[in-house]
């Protein structure tokens, strides 16, 4: 059967298939891009561990953090948005063809012979919900994507707020940086401003779908063809602000003095309060008894102290290895699947 003869064929399962087969290859696109940058993330993390940073609360000054523990957060939960992604992976990997219109055909037609061919991990067994599951697929898609947009959202914003001239931690790479039409000492961060534009933009496709869907009866309806640009765009706008931010975070530069400059006593407050603990003080009153005294809170060498906090996971102990080691769980993943991507497969389709 070649794809001149429409036996057994539908243009729903037609194009359900071409969306994941589409979707399959993007997906991994996305991780492969997701794993390269947390790879370079986790060695800034560990370049820059000693180098200690306020750390905040509703934005107000809190307890000594550091620069690698603020990256390797960013790691962590990229890394996890990569787990989501191979989730959506699988949901989607399954084979629609041969449920044609929602309903079948009344031929002797294999099912897992294409599905074979175009190596989909299995088929996707009710023909109904091979229909029913389009738009909400797309949404499974947009959802881990969105996750990754409002990672870069945020990590967007604090590299706008830190490289400040009234903060100074980071310097941003000058050519990324556009001038002002009127003000000549003026640099903006105009690339994180429009990364965070567009996580608002992606979670707008993202409910665009669940807006078309939400109220359709069983069955194929053209409402769904509305749902394609929004899935093709946001796996698009996705890579492209990965590779964009990457780019220029690779630029980054960190200034040391600055960074431990920005200390003051009052960072150590709760430190002195879990000293007095340790005494066998009751927290409340130990609590108590230093917010009463906070010029007595002794300036301590913020880099010492970060590096003391040796439990898993602190400042002293990133534990930057565990993210490496999923990295290259990760990459083993991907290897073979994208082995069984692109346009080979697609050709296989169109010759069924």
């Amino acid at each position: 059967m070649n794809c001149n003869d429409h036996t057994a064929r539908s243009r729903n399962d037609q194009v359900l298939v071409d969306l994941r087969l589409f979707s399959r290859d993007w997906i991994l696109k996305i991780v492969q891009a997701l794993s390269d940058g947390c790879t370079m993330l986790c060695q800034f993390s560990q370049q820059h561990q000693s180098i200690p940073i306020p750390g905040r609360t509703h934005f107000q000054r809190a307890m000594p953090s550091s620069v690698g523990l603020w990256s390797g957060a960013f790691v962590e939960s990229l890394l996890d948005n990569i787990t989501l992604l191979q989730q959506a992976y699988w949901l989607i990997d399954q084979c629609p063809l041969g449920s044609a219109a929602s309903y079948g055909v009344s031929l002797p037609i294999d099912r897992q012979y294409t599905a074979d061919l175009l190596h989909f991990r299995t088929v996707q067994n009710n023909v109904l919900y091979a229909n029913n599951s389009r738009g909400k697929f797309e949404a499974i898609v947009l959802h881990a994507l969105v996750q990754i947009m409002n990672d870069l959202s945020k990590f967007s914003t604090d590299i706008i707020i830190f490289s400040a001239p009234e903060f100074g931690y980071f310097s941003l790479p000058e050519k990324f940086c556009p001038g002002s039409s009127l003000m000549p000492q003026k640099r903006n961060p105009c690339p994180f401003e429009l990364i965070r534009a567009k996580a608002a933009t992606l979670q707008g496709m993202l409910f665009q779908i669940f807006t078309i869907i939400h109220g359709l009866p069983s069955g194929y309806h053209r409402d769904f063809q509305e749902t394609k640009r929004p899935l093709m765009q946001g796996l698009e706008l996705t890579l492209q602000s990965l590779q964009v931010f990457f780019q220029i975070f690779s630029e980054l530069t960190v200034n040391q003095a600055q960074c431990v400059a920005a200390f003051s006593n009052e960072l150590f407050a709760t430190d002195n309060v879990l000293t007095l603990v340790k005494t066998g003080v009751p927290f409340r009153e130990a609590y108590t008894r230093i917010a009463k005294s906070l010029e007595t809170v002794a300036m301590e060498d913020p880099t010492a102290h970060i590096l003391a906090k040796t439990h898993l996971g602190a400042t002293g102990n990133l534990g930057i290895e565990l993210s490496l080691n999923r990295i290259t769980q990760y990459q083993a993943w991907l290897d073979p699947h994208v082995s069984n991507s692109g346009s080979a497969l697609l050709n296989t389709f169109l010759n069924l």
